[in-house]
């Protein structure tokens, strides 16, 4: 947040302001469709009004490249990025809504069993709306976190696991990515 708002202040023109403000929705969108979207990144992009997005680059990129005396810029695509917007935010509210059913099968749990202690794994995207729902229903928290290193080999393995686990992949591609990561890639630290 410190860095944007640096970015920010130091834009001197409005221009060079609007240019920062589509560079990081583009970030957010590369995240949002590569599936690497963190809790405040989602918060961020659900902020940000996707409705005409793709076509205020489109409009503003052109116009500056004219004003400037830029080749025209060929912007092929952007149409199908904000058509797929909508399905991709899906899948982080599905994701919210798998944490609250997560939270209420966890406490009922533990009040069946009447356990004192109870251990709750989840996915590094969870985990600050897990904790936060647990500490907001009383609570305590510990949370442990390894340091893991990630590379383009797990994310590629990570996207072969949920498209074989949506129904829309195969067996056969989490496997190729399981072979194609070399040995020792996402090594927890």
């Amino acid at each position: 947040v410190m860095v944007a708002e640096l970015r920010t202040g130091l834009a001197g023109t409005p221009e060079s302001r609007k240019l920062l403000a589509i560079l990081e929705q583009i970030d957010l969108m590369e995240k949002l469709v590569d599936l690497r979207l963190s809790p405040e990144e989602h918060e961020r992009m659900q902020r940000v009004d996707g409705k005409d997005m793709v076509a205020e680059w489109a409009n503003f990129l052109t116009q500056q490249s004219a004003q400037h005396g830029l080749a025209a810029l060929a912007l092929t695509g952007l149409d199908q990025v904000q058509a797929a917007m909508p399905t991709f935010l899906k899948f982080y509210e599905i994701a919210h809504k798998r944490d609250e059913t997560l939270v209420e099968h966890a406490i009922a749990k533990l009040k069946e069993s009447h356990e004192p202690l109870a251990v709750l794994i989840t996915g590094g995207f969870h985990s600050p709306q897990i904790t936060k729902m647990l500490k907001d229903r009383g609570l305590g928290i510990v949370l442990v976190a390894p340091k893991v290193n990630v590379t383009a080999d797990d994310a590629a393995l990570y996207h072969a696991v949920l498209k074989y686990k949506s129904g829309h992949g195969s067996l056969d591609e989490v496997n190729a990515a399981v072979h194609s990561a070399p040995s020792g890639a996402g090594t927890a630290q």
